[in-house]
This record gives C-alpha cells, sequence and structure tokens, in this order.
C-alpha cells in the first residue's frame, strides 16, 4: 500500500478545523438541513455522518463542509459492500473520508459486550486496505489512546 503524502488529503476549501458529529433523525428534508444550517453559523468545516446517503454528503458539501462517512457496523462485522462509498463520493466529486468503525474498545460495539482487540485490528485492516486502494481516506474513531497506539 503506498501512503499518501499530507497535501495529498483532500480538505474542505475554507478549513476552520472544527469538526462535528452530526447524526439527525432523518438525512432527508427539513431537519437535516436546519442542523447543518447551524454548523454552518458555527463555522465547522467537517461533519461526521453515520447515515452516508450520497444526497446527505452532496449537500454537506455545498455548504463547503467536508462529509465524513462512518458507517454503521458493530466491531466484529465485516464491511461487505459499504466500500462503495468510495465510488459514490468520488463520482460525486467528494473527497471520500471514510471512518472504519465506531469507538471498537467499547463493549456496546461489540455483541454481548466481549471486546477483542487483535479481532478489530485485523478487520480494520482489511477494511482500511480497501478503502485505501479505492482512493479513500480512513479515518479512525477511538478512545483509548493505548489502541490507538496498538493499531499503529
Amino acid at each position: 500500500m503506498t501512503a499518501f503524502a499530507l497535501k495529498d488529503y483532500g480538505r474542505p476549501p475554507l478549513d476552520s478545523g472544527r469538526g462535528i458529529h452530526l447524526q439527525p433523525d432523518s438525512a432527508d428534508g427539513e431537519p437535516f438541513r436546519l442542523w447543518v444550517d447551524e454548523a454552518v453559523k458555527m463555522h465547522v468545516s467537517w461533519v461526521t455522518t453515520a447515515t452516508c446517503f450520497l444526497p446527505e454528503l452532496e449537500y454537506l458539501a455545498s455548504k463547503g463542509i467536508q462529509p465524513i462517512c462512518r458507517p454503521k457496523h458493530r466491531a466484529n462485522e465485516d464491511w461487505g459492500d459499504d466500500h462503495a462509498v468510495v465510488e459514490n463520493m468520488l463520482a460525486a466529486g467528494l473527497y471520500p473520508w471514510v471512518v472504519i468503525y465506531n469507538e471498537p474498545e467499547s463493549a456496546v460495539e461489540w455483541p454481548g459486550g466481549e471486546v477483542n482487540e487483535q479481532e478489530y485490528q485485523k478487520k480494520f485492516i482489511r477494511a482500511a486496505d480497501i478503502i485505501h486502494a479505492r482512493g479513500g481516506y480512513v479515518g479512525v474513531q477511538l478512545m483509548d489512546p493505548l489502541w490507538l497506539e496498538n493499531l499503529i
């Protein structure tokens, strides 16, 4: 796998460095647009969203916000077809930032609550290789610094 240089990573045009995680009840319609309008007022330039619908991602980009897609997967699940999100984002002219798994060190992300760091690492690396090979930028969402150190 060839590493990207920092300059190769896509960024929003007016990057404030501010970001939020936005998960409205629905990606369609007025509630979503209202939340995005509030984010614009706060000069947010990055939004992580778990819905990953292309119209939602395009709407964020139209407001100068870089969408970050975080598909909903439990820490023990393979990604399957969700790698297509990279192709969809590229085809729409978006920078394909994708976060792999959500806080996998938390027991609530594992069926039965049994956390398995080695299993997570294997699944993360497999998903990251595919996302990177398709031109995507891989994001990590960990709360435990030791898990991040171990993953790197």
